[in-house]
């Protein structure tokens, strides 16, 4: 049976662990953004003293966690192309789903805020958690359901070409998305563009089990390279700009993040997974937008990261990635767990 025929592909569980790394590393990569400030956006920045080799290697493992977490976003759209490259009809209702779960916690975390007495009721407010894309409560939602209805379009479109012909379309979308020098200018702030790019490698990789040019050696090799380059760009930043102590820097999507994300999808799309670790994820991985939705409320988030925020200064510096994987962990495991029941009584239908 040719790739270009071959059926859809059945659920594979480091896909499956891959689903949860992701959703997990979003709310690691929240924990920095909002929880520490790295960026300043409630006054000082988060800094990493530079005094000594203890404190540069603090500071190295809180950025390489950072680094790493940047990957999720783009490795959640990945998967979806691996398992959607076939998929030739529109899927409302996969898309009724989302929009169901996101209205769901949308409006139920609202009420239980403005009955916890955290915020003042609004009939306006509620209402716009009926329209979570038309109001653009959640951008990863918005952008995530406009990919899913051109789904058929890209699916079909994919389907009449070569596996050459192929590769040269990811080689030109490659240079059209990647940040320097025409991303800025090509990717559209609500990332649709990058999504449908990432959708497509993802389609490539499950039609020809490869990339171009790349072996699954050299895809480690250059995955630890651009993980190298990343971290020395992060440092190099430091010294430019004469910080000290250091600060965790971040980068985009379209930036040595891209490449790095694809390297690392598709290494894990060609490995396995250890037998124990399967037996587990049917219980997780499902759930795991429900994360997303809960925490990153738009008006839940940020009582819940001031908090987190203020808890961690209380504790020393040294402390700090362990206290950014556990608060992570503290706020994942809820949600599944909530989202589980969530799905019990309503009978999986939405």
């Amino acid at each position: 049976m040719s790739a270009q025929s071959q059926p859809a592909a059945q659920r594979l569980p480091q896909f499956e662990l891959l689903r949860v790394l992701c959703m997990f590393g979003i709310v690691v990569n929240h924990f920095f953004t909002y929880g520490l400030d790295i960026y300043g956006l409630n006054g000082s920045a988060f800094t990493v003293p530079a005094d000594g080799f203890l404190d540069a290697a603090l500071w190295g493992v809180l950025e390489g966690t950072k680094l790493l977490s940047l990957v999720s976003v783009n490795c959640f759209v990945l998967i979806t192309g691996y398992f959607l490259t076939y998929t030739t009809d529109f899927r409302l209702k996969g898309i009724f789903r989302v929009w169901m779960q996101t209205v769901f916690y949308g409006l139920v975390v609202y009420l239980l805020m403005v009955a916890a007495g955290l915020e003042v009721f609004s009939l306006q407010q509620a209402v716009r958690f009926f329209f979570p894309v038309a109001t653009n409560r959640y951008w990863f939602i918005t952008t995530y359901i406009a990919l899913m209805a051109v789904v058929p379009f890209l699916s079909r479109m994919v389907s009449g070409i070569d596996r050459r012909t192929y590769g040269i379309l990811l080689a030109v979308g490659f240079v059209l998305c990647f940040q320097y020098p025409f991303g800025e200018m090509f990717v559209d702030p609500q990332q649709l563009v990058l999504f449908i790019y990432l959708f497509l490698v993802g389609g490539y990789i499950r039609r020809f089990a490869s990339l171009p040019c790349l072996s699954r050696t050299r895809c480690a090799i250059l995955s630890m390279c651009l993980f190298l380059a990343m971290m020395a760009v992060a440092v190099v930043k430091n010294l430019m700009d004469a910080h000290e102590p250091f600060l965790i820097y971040a980068m985009g999507y379209t930036s040595l993040v891209l490449p790095f994300s694809i390297c690392l999808f598709f290494m894990i799309a060609r490995a396995g997974c250890p037998v124990f670790i399967s037996r587990v994820l049917p219980a997780v991985s499902p759930y795991v937008l429900a994360v997303y939705l809960i925490h990153s409320h738009p008006h839940f988030q940020n009582w819940m990261w001031h908090a987190i925020g203020q808890s961690v200064t209380s504790f020393p510096l040294t402390l700090m990635p362990l206290l950014c994987l556990a608060w992570s962990a503290l706020i994942f495991v809820p949600c599944i767990a909530v989202e589980r029941v969530r799905h019990l009584f309503s009978g999986g239908k939405f």
